[in-house]
């Protein structure tokens, strides 16, 4: 019998990998733009886990909470053309896809996000220091 894991909440992903992917995306959302600065951020799978999606870093990518939610387990297509609509045609569906396609090719920065995960965990003791 095949050992069955349930994910619940972020615990499905490392820290790590899940700043990595922030990173190799810009910091935004892939779908509507939206930075980390303005927006929560979330990963979402182009393939969703309830359609055979994996967790690889090649079927992940970072989405804002509104975009990820609204999604649910769309089809990517048919969520890029909603999305392109919503954005006005500002964007065509082809060159969502193009975007998402060339963040997922690239190499995750997992040393930097080692590092920016380092400098967070640092500065939390600081501020347990300081109280």
């Amino acid at each position: 019998m095949k050992n069955e894991v349930k994910w619940h909440g972020m615990n499905w992903i490392t820290q790590r990998k899940r700043i990595a992917i922030y990173l190799r995306d810009g910091l935004a959302c892939v779908y509507c733009g939206a930075s980390l600065e303005s927006e929560q951020m979330s990963i979402d799978h182009i393939r969703p886990r309830s359609k055979g999606g994996s967790n690889s870093a090649t079927n992940l990518v970072t989405a804002c909470l509104k975009c990820n939610r609204c999604r649910g387990d769309r089809h990517i297509d048919l969520w890029l053309d909603i999305v392109a609509q919503y954005r006005n045609y500002d964007v065509t569906a082809t060159e969502l896809r193009k975007h998402i396609r060339n963040c997922t090719r690239r190499v995750l920065p997992t040393n930097e996000a080692k590092i920016v995960l380092a400098n967070r965990i640092e500065a939390k003791q600081e501020q347990i220091e300081n109280k």
